[in-house]
């Protein structure tokens, strides 16, 4: 792609089915889910932009949520698919709107404390179940200062041993991006198009974790499915099912997929 090598992987045979990293995350995010899946279809994942392993050709270029939405169609390309389910999670499908706008923009403020502060909030904001320590600045404060401790470790530790940046290790040093670049760009600057949302010729529709009743992430999805017409989709678990329960996952994202077939 223009500005950039993308990261990609493919698993299994089947239909194809591409999944979308959120926020800060890769394609390691779908690691507990991509083998049951791919007994069912085609598999494929990737680092989007920026990200991890999906280098930028000038890292101080910011991303529109349009030239993500062509990466997408581009790894389907590589890979010579033209027709594909698709799963987004997180920023993978973005979504704004409603009271949220307020919550999105206090991360922005924590970030500009100090980057690890935002990640460390931004974490607590999308746990099903968020640690009493983790409800404050002060413990977010606290936990940012461990994993910049930890952070300056793990260098150190891959040279001895040697091998890659493990999982952790690529979505913290995503943080800055993630903070400064995509949440701006689809926090503040993005605006689903309604319209277009109706009148879509392929069926799709949202979805949330039945474990985030009162974050962030869960009300737009539902807002946005009433405005538009569309069912809101549950899944088992919170923010991230497909790592917390990825059996119940594979099987819920199963039944939605088949739901869709001609």
């Amino acid at each position: 792609m223009p500005g950039a090598r993308l990261y990609t992987e493919s698993a299994g045979e089947g239909p194809a089915l591409l999944l979308v990293p959120g926020g800060g995350g890769d394609a390691g995010m779908y690691e507990a889910v991509v083998a049951p899946l791919s007994r069912r279809f085609t598999v494929i994942s990737y680092d989007r932009r920026g990200n991890s392993r999906s280098r930028l050709a000038d890292p101080a270029t910011p991303t529109s949520v349009a030239e993500h939405a062509d990466d997408a169609v581009a790894v389907l390309g590589h890979y010579g698919v033209e027709r594909a389910y698709v799963f987004g999670s997180s920023a993978g499908a973005i979504i704004t709107g409603g009271p949220e706008g307020e919550s999105i923009r206090r991360l922005q403020r924590v970030a500009r404390k100090g980057l690890m502060r935002g990640w460390v909030a931004f974490a607590a904001m999308t746990m099903p179940r968020t640690p009493a320590f983790l409800l404050s600045p002060a413990g977010w404060f606290a936990a940012a200062g461990a994993l910049r401790a930890g952070m300056a470790v793990l260098p150190v530790v891959r040279r001895v041993r040697g091998g890659e940046p493990g999982g952790m290790e690529r979505l913290l040093g995503n943080t800055r991006r993630m903070l400064r670049v995509e949440l701006p760009a689809s926090g503040d600057e993005y605006e689903p198009d309604l319209a277009a949302l109706r009148r879509a010729a392929v069926p799709w529709c949202p979805a949330t974790g039945r474990d985030s009743v009162g974050r962030l992430c869960r009300r737009p999805a539902h807002v946005l499915g009433e405005l538009v017409g569309v069912r809101c989709e549950e899944f088992p678990g919170g923010h991230v099912p497909y790592q917390e329960t990825p059996d119940e996952f594979v099987r819920t994202l199963t039944e939605i997929l088949d739901g869709f077939s001609p």
